[in-house]
């Protein structure tokens, strides 16, 4: 599986928008990823492990584990 993922799958993972997200990294509120300026365009990555481990939601099923 891919080692990162989209602003779109990171915010319906985590049930809110994807400008919330895309805030959240530009000010460096989420551990998990960056966000990086060139002229007037921002580039986002999510990096699928951390975002894995600082959520707790399993990415390739969509859900937090069972035992949390």
């Amino acid at each position: 599986m891919d080692n990162r993922m989209t602003v779109e799958e990171a915010a319906r993972l985590m049930g809110c928008s994807s400008e919330t997200v895309r805030l959240a990294l530009i000010k460096e509120i989420l551990p998990f990823g960056f966000a990086v300026r060139r002229k007037s365009k921002y580039t986002f990555v999510i990096f699928r492990k951390k975002f894995e481990d600082f959520t707790g939601i399993d990415s390739r099923k969509g859900e937090k584990p069972d035992n949390e």
